[in-house]
């Protein structure tokens, strides 16, 4: 998230409605990440989100019906940050395992930089209310179908990637949560090999991963 919270001046500074209604939903999403990484999602009060956006708690409900609300603007935030982020590095690779090994790499390494982020996306949801967990399960068959349309298949395999992706996201899940965030880049052979066993050899895979690692762009700045 942002480095800092941006604040209007104190006082009648003419600025338009609009304007300041995006400004407070900003500042209240960035405060919402702040104080869940900190204390967590059932911890968390509307009170701590408001205090620390400097906003009252009647612009808090003008903005949001309720933490919940708050929770899915701040995960749509982030999840649109790493979808670019994962598009943008499958982008130079022609072929579609490429592709996808690119784009897992994007994002191993993201979380990796952004440990915090992680766990809000990843472990978090997990811990919030029925429409944070719905959306949370939305989010996850909308990635699965980012990673296929990045991977370009269409070889009927769709079920069974299904369930691989989704585990293979466990596994970077169960890092995160254990606090070993620093090491999930190294995870890339093994969700290589979970996701493309079935269709290309150890040798292949390794070489495919070799050619992500190499070719792979640092990870980009949070938002």
């Amino acid at each position: 998230m942002k480095d800092g919270l941006t604040r209007l001046p104190a006082g009648r500074h003419g600025l338009p409605p609009d304007l300041i209604s995006a400004n407070q939903r900003d500042r209240l999403i960035d405060a919402f990440a702040r104080v869940v990484v900190e204390k967590g999602y059932r911890a968390t009060t509307v009170h701590d989100i408001t205090s620390l956006a400097s906003v009252s708690r009647n612009v808090f409900y003008e903005q949001f019906g309720g933490k919940d609300e708050c929770f899915i603007a701040a995960y749509e935030v982030i999840r649109a940050h790493v979808g670019g982020v994962m598009e943008e590095a499958a982008a130079p690779f022609a072929d579609g395992p490429e592709r996808l090994l690119a784009a897992l790499l994007a994002l191993l390494r993201y979380l990796a930089a952004e440990p915090d982020l992680g766990r809000l996306c990843l472990i978090e949801p997990l811990t919030a209310g029925p429409a944070m967990a719905s959306h949370h399960e939305a989010a996850l068959e909308s990635l699965v179908a980012r990673l296929r349309k990045i991977a370009a298949k269409g070889d009927g395999s769709e079920k069974t990637d299904e369930v691989l992706i989704l585990g293979a996201i466990a596994l970077v899940s169960r890092r995160i949560n254990l606090g070993e965030a620093e090491t999930l880049e190294g995870l890339l052979p093994e969700l290589g090999h979970i996701l493309l066993s079935e269709r290309y050899s150890q040798n292949e895979i390794a070489a495919m991963v070799k050619g992500a690692q190499e070719r792979g762009a640092p990870p980009r700045a949070s938002v």
